[in-house]
């Protein structure tokens, strides 16, 4: 871009921890633009040797969708800030663009090893098929369904071509991941438009295909959003999660679930998630893999604090 340049201003640091802001004022010469930007100083929680136990403090990143240097960056920070699990998508797509294609696991080599240098290991959550691979039967559940960017929905697999993917995922990194995950948001048309006894087929291919490949390996349900989905167009079935887990009963592990918002709201779930594990007699943990109070509204000091 004609004129276009960068410039690096040296910041002081801080004499006391805290939360900063900054003021960023940049113009052409014909126009000027402000921003403000935030960063806090604290003392490193992290990076620390091996694998985590017990509570495992983790994100959800998107890392792949940066350039090499960013992606560093952003593990150098995860492991100062003391993550030991991170949170990526299988990315069939990436590995196997067409059904003829070798699988290319290249990127998944450099990216585990990139957070494992910083005592860092990943949760994989499998989906987002390839157009390839998708069931050739699929009719979406809802088919005016329309969500972000205009979306119809994901579609439903292959579950042959699916299984086979995910075996071959698992058999490689064998050793250096503990923790699978079959679908994200599956009671959400928009990662899943497709019945809730189509995901509940698919976990059960999902199971002995990670067994498989890694005998070892944890096997979690897809992420589930809510207890009930009061919303008929947002979701195959109003108790997507309750039916998932009765039926499926057996092929899972770990019972993970998404849930985000204030503590006033949040708390309710959690109480509700006990109640639905007496209730089915259900001897499995679950996990808040994905949650959090947005700063958007309320800024990020009280993001940290929960309030």
């Amino acid at each position: 871009v004609p004129g276009q340049s960068t410039r690096s201003v040296p910041l002081a640091a801080p004499t006391r921890f805290g939360v900063y802001g900054l003021d960023v004022t940049w113009g052409d010469g014909q126009e000027t633009q402000q921003k403000r930007l935030s960063y806090a100083y604290m003392a490193p929680a992290g990076p620390t040797p091996g694998r985590g136990r017990g509570f495992l403090f983790g994100i959800n990143a998107h890392t792949r969708r940066f350039p090499p240097e960013e992606q560093r960056l952003e593990a150098l920070a995860a492991g100062l800030c003391g993550i030991k699990l991170i949170r990526h998508n299988a990315c069939w797509r990436l590995v196997q663009p067409t059904a003829d294609a070798p699988r290319d696991f290249a990127q998944f080599d450099q990216h585990f090893e990139l957070f494992e240098q910083q005592g860092i290991e990943s949760q994989i959550a499998f989906g987002h098929v390839p157009d390839w691979a998708v069931d050739p039967s699929w009719a979406p559940f809802n088919p005016d369904y329309r969500g972000r960017g205009n979306s119809r929905g994901l579609p439903f697999p292959n579950l042959d071509l699916f299984a086979d993917y995910v075996t071959d995922f698992m058999r490689r990194y064998r050793g250096r991941i503990r923790f699978a995950e079959s679908w994200n948001e599956p009671d959400l048309l928009a990662f899943a438009n497709f019945p809730v006894e189509d995901y509940i087929r698919l976990m059960k291919a999902f199971y002995p295909a990670v067994k498989k490949g890694n005998p070892e390996a944890q096997v979690m349900t897809g992420g589930f959003t809510c207890l009930t989905m009061t919303s008929p167009d947002r979701t195959s079935h109003p108790d997507h999660m309750a039916k998932c887990l009765e039926e499926a009963r057996g092929f899972y592990d770990i019972h993970a679930f998404h849930g985000h918002g204030h503590h006033s709201h949040y708390y309710p779930q959690v109480l509700g998630l006990h109640e639905l594990h007496r209730r089915l007699g259900l001897q499995v943990p679950w996990w808040p893999n994905e949650t959090a109070i947005s700063a958007i509204n309320i800024g990020e000091l009280a993001q940290a604090s929960g309030t």
